[in-house]
């Protein structure tokens, strides 16, 4: 199982954002994140394919 953790402890402007990550040494798989703004929290899943 992997961890993959990043933080923004800044406010950031309204509007779209991008967040890169570096998926290297990440096998192939299915992952889950978290998005979380003030008091709302998204989850999702993301596919990585080698």
């Amino acid at each position: 199982m992997f961890n993959i953790t990043r933080h923004f402890h800044s406010a950031l402007p309204a509007g779209p954002h991008q967040i890169t990550f570096n998926a290297a040494a990440l096998p192939s798989g299915i992952y889950q994140y978290e998005l979380t703004a003030s008091t709302v929290r998204l989850y999702s899943r993301m596919m990585l394919v080698k």
